[in-house]
């Protein structure tokens, strides 16, 4: 990562800042990434929950918040 690699899984947008401490649970079949983001305008945190896909190659790709 120091050398510009890794992929970013979630961030901010319009609804949602400063996703952030992920955790990554597997339930059967499924892979879940776990996070906190705050709610706009109010800044109320809230537990994010989402599927966690995978590329053909096998890496993440990134995720609405």
């Amino acid at each position: 990562m120091i050398d510009g690699g890794g992929t970013t899984l979630v961030e901010g947008d319009s609804t949602y800042a400063a996703a952030g401490h992920s955790d990554v649970i597997v339930s059967r079949d499924h892979i879940y990434q776990l996070y906190h983001a705050y709610k706009r305008p109010r800044g109320d945190a809230e537990l994010r929950i989402t599927e966690l896909l995978f590329d053909a190659d096998g890496w993440p790709l990134p995720s609405a918040p």
